[in-house]
């Protein structure tokens, strides 16, 4: 398909040979010599056994002192060079595959970039061949990570490589836990409904990986999925037609994608609050034949407990703008038509998911829970940030991008009266994501509050540092004297959903606890850390190296990956009329409905039974949206 020249122009002017980039090298010394020591250990220590950012532990202090003399020597990214150790003996132990999808796989655009702001800027081969590494290094985990599955639409919770990839290696430093195979020998799934939150198995991708080398956990949720594809994407844009790299490479990471967004236009049958089945896509399935824990995209369903009925106004705005985002992730990725069109005709169009994106806080007819107050859930504010680079920074065409836009501006980046919006909440990975998709240019404030941010932390390296800035009398009497000796601290009355003590405005990265991922924590909070951890800093690592790609732009410049792919008009002609399936935010069974026995037998006592119980289970947070929807059910019946 031609690209018109608006898009044309538009990507032209997204190239980082079009301006001065917002973090230009130079510019700020001191930034780039911490951001530069932060790189070192990050891929030294932290991305050392695989190419992804893990959480460690150093074993004392002795070999903390060492792995400073590594980061000051300017050495390279081997330590052996400069203190004789392997990384694997300067750490304890890494992290196992939980979790790492979003801290490891949400950091992995730091990778793409920093190969990509090299290149641009004509580093020296030797620089430029050690980012390559990185990238090469990283797009085979992540085709490690789908693989590993067996099953075409699969991805991983987290993997883990056990045998390094090095034969003179030491060995990596962690256990290897007991393996839980998929099926019993009856051919049941374990471990035995319910389903956990990950569980650790064995390779299952049939002799594609070699043998004894990996393990990976099961029960892939929203944020450990998003940040995958967030990985895959930007990898896709840092590796493509680049002669140095294998394309081989690229295309395995093309064809993952491509199966894994045809496994989301998959329907799987759930009991909706009414008491009828339907068959809902945009579920994220395991290869036991079951939805993962936290399975939900599909924006008619809520919290994996509650699925609305295809009639039904609502829609869960946080797994909209998550399966946008993440949908948009893979096609760039794939470029195949029926991923074009599942996203752009039936998505957008058919569905109006694209419409539903509310203007702004409490707009449109949806459920929005990314923000609640102290008890806001930052993995959500960071989850819905990945998802809305995603939906923004991949899309060409201005009219699809400006409804997410404009959500991004007043749901999520500066909500009004919402003291926790990301504006806020002095994490640079969010301004980072802001100044690369808003439309308003390049906010020079904006840019240099990143730069102070990532300048507070303490990246030398970043370890995880116990932190109290108020003792139990000062909490008392809600206020303090932070850990500096000089900035005071005033204690909110109320406590987060972690029922820790928080005070009454972000705290400044200087006098923070430490976070093995800082945005999705709560910045509010005022004592932490502990232990030897070393904390890999992935999401500061992208913000600066985004921003040290990123051009400057001026007032109503926007920018997009030079990649962005032209696709069918959402907006140019209208869309077909609904088909025998049905329309609605999901879409009905080719089969008639049939009720729930369980659920009482009948529409009416099945909406109540519904309701009834997933009220039980349900978070409380989500309760007043919840009995909103069952005096909806109610009524209608």
């Amino acid at each position: 398909m031609t690209r018109p020249l608006t898009v044309l122009l538009a990507l032209a002017f997204s190239s980082p040979l079009a301006a001065k980039t917002v973090f230009a090298p130079g510019a700020d010394p001191d930034l780039d010599a911490k951001m530069a020591r932060h790189t070192r250990a990050f891929y030294a220590l932290s991305a050392r056994p695989f190419g992804v950012g893990l959480t460690a532990e150093y074993p004392d202090d002795a070999t903390l002192a060492l792995i400073r003399q590594f980061l000051a020597a300017d050495a390279g990214d081997d330590p052996k060079a400069a203190v004789g150790k392997h990384a694997f003996e300067l750490v304890s132990r890494y992290e196992g595959p939980a979790g790492i999808g979003l801290r490891g796989g949400g950091a992995v655009p730091g990778t793409a970039f920093r190969y990509m702001a090299l290149k641009a800027e004509g580093a020296p081969e030797a620089a430029l061949a050690a980012a390559r590494r990185d990238v090469v290094r990283a797009l085979e985990t992540v085709h490690v990570v789908h693989v590993i599955t067996g099953i075409p639409q699969g991805m991983a919770r987290g993997v883990w490589r056990y045998r390094p990839e090095d034969a003179g290696d030491p060995p990596v430093p962690g256990d290897v836990p007991t393996l839980v195979p998929l099926f019993d020998g009856q051919g049941n799934p374990l471990p035995p409904d319910p389903k956990t939150n990950g569980t650790d198995r064995a390779d299952n991708s049939g002799g594609v990986l070699p043998a004894d080398t990996w393990y990976w956990q099961d029960s892939c949720s929203k944020d450990q999925l998003v940040g995958w594809v967030a990985a895959m994407a930007t990898l896709y844009d840092a590796a493509l037609a680049d002669p140095a790299i294998d394309q081989a490479l690229v295309e395995a990471i093309r064809k993952d994608a491509c199966e894994v967004s045809a496994g989301f236009r998959e329907r799987h049958d759930f009991v909706a609050m009414d008491g009828n089945t339907y068959g809902y896509d945009l579920v994220i399935m395991d290869p036991d034949g079951r939805p993962t824990k936290h399975h939900d995209l599909n924006p008619a369903i809520i919290d994996g407990q509650i699925y609305l009925p295809p009639d039904e106004p609502q829609t869960n705005v946080f797994n909209l703008v998550m399966a946008l985002g993440i949908m948009k992730g893979l096609y760039h990725v794939c470029g195949d038509e029926a991923s074009e069109a599942f996203l752009y005709d039936e998505m957008m169009r058919r569905r109006g998911y694209l419409d539903a994106v509310p203007d702004g806080p409490g707009g449109g007819d949806g459920v929005d829970y990314v923000y609640v107050g102290v008890k806001t859930n930052f993995s959500n504010v960071n989850m819905i940030a990945i998802a809305l680079f995603l939906n923004l920074w991949f899309e060409a065409d201005d009219a699809v991008a400006a409804r997410v836009r404009a959500y991004m501006q007043h749901g999520w980046w500066d909500r009004k009266g919402v003291r926790q919006a990301a504006r806020r909440a002095k994490q640079p990975y969010f301004h980072a994501f802001w100044l690369a998709t808003t439309d308003a240019g390049t906010d020079p404030a904006i840019a240099a509050e990143a730069a102070s941010l990532l300048k507070a932390f303490t990246l030398d390296p970043y370890v995880s540092a116990e932190r109290i800035n108020c003792d139990e009398a000062e909490l008392a009497k809600r206020e303090c004297v932070a850990v500096d000796g000089k900035t005071v601290i005033k204690v909110s009355k109320d406590r987060n959903r972690g029922d820790w003590p928080i005070a009454e405005e972000p705290l400044d990265p200087s006098i923070r606890p430490p976070s093995n991922f800082d945005a999705r924590t709560d910045p509010f909070e005022v004592n932490g850390g502990g232990g030897r951890g070393l904390n890999p800093g992935g999401d500061l690592h992208a913000a600066y190296w985004l921003l040290r790609w990123l051009p400057e732009r001026a007032p109503g410049g926007t920018a997009r990956s030079p990649n962005a792919r032209a696709h069918r008009p959402v907006y140019d002609e209208p869309g077909p009329e609904p088909g025998p399936e049905g329309a609605g935010d999901v879409p009905l069974q080719d089969t008639p409905a049939v009720a729930d026995p369980a659920a009482g037998g009948g529409s009416g006592g099945g909406c109540a039974a519904g309701a009834a119980g997933g009220a039980a289970a349900l978070p409380f947070l989500l309760a007043p949206c919840f009995f909103r929807l069952r005096k909806r059910c109610r009524e209608s019946h």
